[in-house]
């Protein structure tokens, strides 16, 4: 899991929306989140180097992967094989999580709301 990064959701208070940009994952080795099945959905289309990342959770909670926005939760993305950068937007903060995604696995995470605002996954 990479660091925690809270920061105020300026959208969500009126305020116009301005991208930031998408941090790079940490460096090192870091424990995988989530769970890990070595299979995919056929109906998905994945092709070879692909892998999914389904992220599940409260409806209130968008997320953006890799800087682009991919709607409320839950979500369910073909991904190439590698680091993404998935940030998840509550109603006051937003927080980045770096995920792993293996080419031919899927990998779940459950995000959840904490008080304050605070978005997590695990």
């Amino acid at each position: 899991v990479g660091t925690l990064v809270a920061t105020p959701h300026a959208e969500l208070e009126g305020e116009p929306h301005t991208r930031a940009p998408v941090p790079a994952p940490p460096t090192g080795v870091y424990p995988f989140s989530g769970s890990l099945r070595n299979e995919v959905d056929p109906s998905l289309g994945v092709t070879e180097g692909q892998g999914v990342l389904e992220l599940d959770g409260p409806g209130d909670v968008r997320v953006e992967v890799d800087g682009v926005d991919r709607g409320a939760l839950p979500v369910t993305l073909v991904l190439g094989a590698g680091t993404h950068a998935v940030r998840y937007r509550g109603a006051v903060r937003s927080t980045y999580r770096f995920y792993y995604v293996r080419s031919g696995a899927t990998r779940g995470v459950r995000t959840f709301t904490q008080a304050g605002g605070l978005v997590d996954a695990r």
